[in-house]
């Protein structure tokens, strides 16, 4: 049996936390998603700060190093993101006299995964986890889709208590002319004819915009059947109207809103690795504890938002073993003083600076394997 450590334990918002997802609404209509009832914090989102984090520490180390050369763009995609695969064109790339382009059954574009895979690519990726295991914990812990590292950090979803109730904070942005008309008589004269322009520009867009609204909503139920005649008009109407919007906003913005996790919560969180080095665990402490230094998740940071602690406990099953054994706590107060470790555990975190030479940290590397 391999390998495994487990962390388990929790993580508490010392402060009010807000975030939103990709494709979610802003503003009024932005809500915090939901595991089933259950407010979270993303798995994606927390190993994004540590996968951060990591890179930070590459690049630190680099820094400290003359004889090292700077990471290039590759490098860096590499470590932060797993690297980029960019797009095959198609009219280059022919297979069987045939253009490689995709078909309509699987229209995802040039970005789309691979359905196959061939010999080579299989070696090339065992080739490249044989690598990152010995070379690169970085891209082990975190994995690389571009070269076929899945990856030994699992991080679980941070889950609140189902009585858990987000807060909306509302808040404005005042039109500072109106609020103080004086204002006016310390700058230059032009000033006030040119904000009674902007103004009047600014109405202009917001009608257009809910012009727009208006039309959008017809448009979306017009489409359920047949009304082709005026799904022209609208899409002309629209297009008129886009193209002739001024660019000035109303300075007033009287109802902004977002959803808040509230201070206090504590959600129950685990992260596992699996069958990892100790390079590996090294590296994984040593983010965490750069991630405690600077505690903070999520946005609205400038209200106060994102500050978490965190605990966990660690159980180790050796390889080979069936049985855990206790490794000790790792704990950060959400202070911006770094991580605390207790037990077994603090020894991998002492290994990293005996180890951090020897390793690559470079996509050449890595794709060269």
């Amino acid at each position: 049996m391999r390998k495994v450590i487990v962390l388990k334990g929790e993580i508490v918002a010392e402060q009010p936390i807000s975030y939103s997802v990709p494709g979610a609404p802003k503003g009024a209509d932005h809500k915090l998603p939901r595991l089933g009832r259950q407010l979270y914090l993303t798995a994606s989102g927390l190993r994004g700060v540590l996968r951060h984090a990591a890179t930070e520490i590459v690049m630190d180390m680099i820094d400290a190093d003359q004889a090292r050369a700077k990471l290039s763009l590759d490098d860096y995609f590499l470590l932060a993101m797993g690297g980029v695969k960019d797009a095959k064109n198609p009219a280059q790339k022919k297979k069987n006299g045939k253009s490689a382009e995709p078909s309509d059954e699987s229209a995802e574009g040039d970005d789309a995964e691979k359905t196959t895979v061939s010999e080579a690519d299989i070696v090339r990726m065992v080739r490249a986890n044989r690598f990152a295991r010995t070379r690169n914990p970085l891209v082990c812990l975190f994995g690389s889709m571009r070269h076929g590292v899945s990856g030994s950090l699992y991080c679980a979803h941070a889950i609140a208590p189902e009585s858990t109730d987000s807060t909306r904070v509302r808040h404005v942005r005042a039109n500072d002319f109106q609020r103080d008309p004086s204002v006016f008589d310390r700058l230059e004269s032009s000033v006030l004819d040119s904000f009674i322009a902007r103004q009047a520009d600014a109405a202009v867009r917001s009608e257009g915009n809910k012009r727009i609204k208006a039309l959008e909503q017809e448009q979306k139920k017009l489409r359920r059947g047949d009304n082709t005649a005026r799904l022209k008009e609208i899409e002309a109407e629209l297009d008129e109207i886009k193209a002739s919007l001024p660019s000035d906003v109303q300075l007033q913005l009287p109802n902004i809103t977002y959803d808040a996790i509230p201070a206090g919560t504590v959600f129950a969180h685990e992260f596992t690795l699996s069958n990892p080095t100790d390079a590996e665990v090294a590296l994984f402490l040593r983010a965490l504890d750069r991630f405690a230094l600077n505690p903070l998740i999520g946005g609205h940071r400038a209200h106060g938002l994102g500050r978490v602690s965190g605990h966990w406990s660690v159980r180790m099953r050796p390889a080979g073993e069936r049985e855990f054994v206790d490794m000790g706590e790792v704990a950060f107060a959400g202070d911006f003083t770094g991580l605390k470790l207790t037990g077994r555990i603090a020894e991998f975190f002492a290994s990293w600076d005996a180890q951090k030479d020897a390793l690559d940290f470079t996509e050449a590397g890595i794709a060269a394997a």
